[in-house]
């Protein structure tokens, strides 16, 4: 009754047909109850009618797994139950696309009559489509099991709703009411309840149709491909947002369907062992068809479901070797594509490196010391050479020293020249020049500008800046100084950094150095306005 008293508060929307005659009975129109006992009663007192005019009858005996949910016919709406199943779709969201995996719904808070009243919609929605099924049946004896064309509508929307990951309705009692001729709803439903090889055994033994049942996984497997995608883009998401919309405080998924124990098992072995148990002589080379149909998702484990006695021979041709051939050609595939990713990759780092270096080339172009706020530039000194204060490492680069005065900062520049021949061409990162110690406290250093990665031959500025107290400095103040860089690890194909920056050492990323360059002097006349030194 949800579904009447909802749509009775609506008049525009037609529905006062839930009010009118039964088109098919002539009788008051009586929707279904809510209740699980009465939808039961109320399926088995309805009387198979005859079918409308209009609408062509269609064999349902075909040999195909139609469950596809783009593919379901909208209900002609000139009924009351063709009106309220409609809207039950849309209210549930089969027909609207609704999220299977990360619905919005389920991150609000547990209410047991809420949830008590989403199932009993969809308890609704499936007894109105399976009367449909039923109600548009033919009346004679002799085509009872034939469905006129709306009668096919319901049932593949009847179908649909079954398969429908998201799916709530109560699949006992729903079992119970099915006629024991709806054969596929059946295997829908023991699906449901997670007794697969119980479905496959009506698809393959009842209705004899290995391609049903081979369908019949094939839809097991593309569900699974997509819940699998959905979880891996919801994460990203929420791994970007800070948040844990996935995951609960004890690390389960929280999602309106879950994968069980066996969620990892192939789906297509249960048919291999129903096929194997249900004919012995005929189930053989059922098996090896279904491996050699579906190579690319069949576990090698189904070849130890064979019997002991089937030759190699027989599963060579059609399984074995097109499975190698097929590996080895998803492996040169990989391969390329790798390769093409790598050089992607590389060529985007190139250009991110470029930009970084473009950004750091200027006082005035470099973001960390604009927001210093240091004010009008005094003077700066003439570049000159830093020189190691021993014997440098056979990869220290070009050095030129550059100082910029402020009235209360001091900014040292140092343009470093990727040009070392003993490093054979290699990049260098995480490139920082450091003033380890100051003779005098009234020059502290505050902020390093360091460059991610320097490419052989380039040249790129580290900035160093310190607050600077003139009129405490009384006499020239030395300035310990250190270089700190790594020489990157490089890819012995591509020649590019297996790493770009970051984590030196141990991690086989590249060699961390840290030279100490002679010291600075600072003299208090530098700080005049106009000085030239």
């Amino acid at each position: 009754m949800l579904v009447v008293q909802l749509l009775k508060s609506v008049k525009p929307c037609g529905v006062s047909q839930f009010e009118d005659m039964d088109p098919l009975s002539g009788e008051p129109f009586d929707p279904l109850g809510a209740s699980s006992d009465k939808m039961p009663r109320t399926m088995n007192s309805r009387r198979p009618q005859q079918p409308r005019r209009g609408y062509a009858q269609t064999s349902t005996t075909n040999n195909h797994w139609e469950t596809n949910n783009n593919t379901s016919e909208p209900l002609p709406l000139q009924s009351g139950r063709a009106l309220a199943a409609t809207f039950l779709e849309s209210v549930i969201g089969i027909s609207s696309g609704r999220p299977i995996v990360h619905d919005a719904f389920e991150d609000l808070q547990q209410d047991p009559a809420l949830d008590e009243r989403t199932v009993c919609l969809h308890d609704e929605l499936a007894y109105l489509l399976l009367e449909g099924v039923i109600g548009e049946r033919g009346g004679d004896q002799d085509d009872f099991d034939q469905d006129t064309e709306l009668g096919h509508i319901y049932r593949m929307k009847l179908r649909r709703l079954l398969a429908w990951p998201a799916s709530k309705y109560r699949v006992e009692h729903l079992l119970s009411s099915l006629p024991s001729s709806f054969l596929q709803e059946h295997a829908l439903l023991l699906g449901k309840l997670g007794r697969h090889e119980d479905a496959l055994r009506i698809l393959y033994s009842d209705l004899h149709s290995l391609e049903m049942a081979l369908e019949y996984c094939d839809a097991r497997h593309a569900q699974r491909l997509k819940m699998e995608t959905e979880r891996t883009i919801n994460a990203s998401v929420d791994s970007r947002r800070g948040e844990s919309h996935c995951s609960g405080g004890d690390g389960s998924v929280k999602s309106g369907v879950h994968l069980n124990n066996h969620a990892t098992d192939c789906v297509y072995l249960p048919l291999v062992r129903v096929a194997l148990e249900s004919d012995p002589e005929r189930g053989v080379s059922a098996a090896i068809q279904v491996l050699a149909l579906r190579r690319g998702a069949v576990d090698s484990s189904a070849l130890r479901l064979l019997p002991e006695n089937v030759p190699v021979s027989a599963v060579a041709r059609p399984f074995l070797i097109p499975a190698i051939v097929d590996s080895e050609s998803q492996v040169r595939r990989l391969k390329v594509a790798a390769a093409l990713l790598r050089a992607r990759y590389v060529e985007l780092k190139r250009n991110l490196t470029e930009a970084q270096i473009k950004s750091q080339a200027m006082l005035h172009t470099t973001p960390a010391l604009r927001a210093l706020n240091v004010g009008d530039l005094l003077h700066s000194s003439r570049p000159f050479l830093a020189k190691p204060s021993r014997t440098a490492a056979p990869g220290f680069p070009d050095v030129i020293l550059s100082k910029h005065f402020f009235a209360r900062h001091l900014i040292i520049q140092a343009n470093i020249t990727n040009i070392s021949k003993a490093i054979e061409g290699r990049t260098i990162g995480d490139v920082a020049f450091v003033v380890a110690e100051s003779s005098d406290d009234s020059i502290i250093p505050t902020v390093q500008v360091p460059l991610k990665t320097l490419p052989p031959n380039a040249t790129g500025s580290v900035w160093c800046a310190m607050i600077a107290s003139p009129g405490r400095l009384d006499e020239t103040a030395f300035l310990t100084c250190e270089l700190r860089y790594t020489i990157l690890a490089v890819d012995a194909t591509t020649g590019a950094p297996l790493n770009f920056g970051g984590g030196g050492g141990p991690t086989g990323s590249g060699m961390d150095y840290v030279e100490e360059l002679q010291d600075i002097e600072i003299r208090p006349s530098e700080f005049v306005n106009g000085a030239r030194f």
